[in-house]
């Protein structure tokens, strides 16, 4: 509960089992866990990740809490695997401003962008947007000052990664 997590860059994940993802899971998964609540997860980038991003799940009652409160915002995925993003009806997630490299009726509802989205590689070989090639977020987030490698937050785009000026941190 209460988890604040941004600027995180998660690329390549698969899934070893067939009940845990490749990406970001929120969700009780044993019998004794503490519901999942009031967590938010912005500016990340989830990169060809096998399952990206997974909020809750119908296990026949085995985990009688789903997630609640959860806000998802201004994060990049993009996977060549669908969906994008699964949620169990049961989860109270809100999902703003995020960028998806395809599109569901499920994540257009959630009032997500999909479709082409322009990116290259870095100098440090990581996925981001090209310059102008992704929209900026939703909002400021305070916690946000800087990207995954130490550029400050001008432009405030969707993602991990800031685009322009020198990184800090490689």
């Amino acid at each position: 509960t209460g988890h604040r997590l941004w600027n995180n860059y998660l690329s390549g994940l698969t899934a070893e089992e067939s009940n845990r993802p490749g990406g970001v899971i929120f969700e009780v998964l044993d019998e004794e866990g503490e519901q999942v609540g009031d967590c938010v997860f912005v500016h990340n980038s989830i990169v060809d990740c096998a399952r990206p991003l997974l909020v809750g799940r119908d296990r026949g009652g085995e985990y009688p809490y789903q997630p609640v409160g959860i806000t998802v915002a201004d994060n990049l995925i993009v996977s060549p695997t669908s969906p994008l993003v699964e949620r169990d009806d049961g989860a109270e997630v809100t999902l703003a401003g995020n960028v998806l490299s395809e599109s569901s009726a499920d994540e257009a509802e959630a009032g997500a962008a999909t479709g082409a989205v322009t990116l290259e590689r870095n100098g440090d070989d990581l996925v981001g947007p090209a310059q102008g090639g992704l929209p900026r977020a939703s909002r400021r987030w305070a916690m946000v000052t800087e990207d995954v490698q130490g550029r400050p937050r001008d432009q405030a785009v969707v993602g991990a990664l800031e685009r322009g000026g020198t990184p800090t941190r490689g």
